[in-house]
This record gives structure tokens, sequence and C-alpha cells, in this order.
């Protein structure tokens, strides 16, 4: 059974301030299956030098099979990140829109990151 992997990424800019695309596409025996996404973001300046604001958005394509076009997702994700101490931790918000079913997938994430 054929299992193939490709797989391209693009990035531009840093962590702070930049965009990013990466496409992925997999065959798993007579499947083919495709993903892709593009995104972009920004530092603004700090508020009181406690916290920088990122807003950012993003758009996805899952494919799970090129002959199946139900099972695809697109996703428009906008949210915004609160970076503290110099990006070593940030509060994540993010509201992902569900292009392909007309917002019955809809989702509000918000998540917390530390690095230590």
């Amino acid at each position: 059974r054929a299992r193939d992997r490709y797989n391209a990424e693009f990035k531009i800019g840093s962590n702070m301030t930049g965009a990013q695309a990466e496409f992925f596409r997999a065959r798993d025996g007579s499947v083919w299956s495709s993903a892709y996404y593009s995104s972009a973001y920004a530092l603004l300046p700090a508020w009181n030098n406690l916290f920088g604001t990122q807003p950012a958005v993003r758009y996805e394509h899952i494919g799970r099979s090129d002959a199946n076009r139900v099972q695809e997702r697109r996703l428009m994700t906008l949210g915004v990140n609160l970076l503290f101490d110099e990006h070593r931790s940030k509060f994540q918000v993010n509201y992902l829109k569900d292009l392909h079913t007309g917002g019955i997938h809809d989702e509000l994430r918000a998540q917390y990151q530390v690095e230590f």
C-alpha cells in the first residue's frame, strides 16, 4: 500500500510580526488528500510595557479525500494574542469560523502558554 507525503512551508518575518503558509499533500493507497493554511500576524506596541498585543488571521483548508468533498473543512480564524514578558508566556483567544458548514461548527478557543 503506497504512503507518500509531500510538504512545503514558507515563513517571512519573525515570531512577532510576519506571515507564513504551509501546503501538505498525502497519498494513502488510492486516496489522495491535501491541506494548506496561510496566516499573518503583527505585534502592536506594548501597553504600559506590561504586554504586547498581536492580532492574527488564518485561513485553513483540509481535504481528507480528493474524491469526497463533503468531508473537507475550510476555516477562517480571527484571534488576538497577549504576549507577556517578551513572549515567554501568552494568552490566546481565537474565533474559528467554519466556512464549509455555514457556522454550524464555529468555535471560540482560549489558551494560555508558558515557556519554561
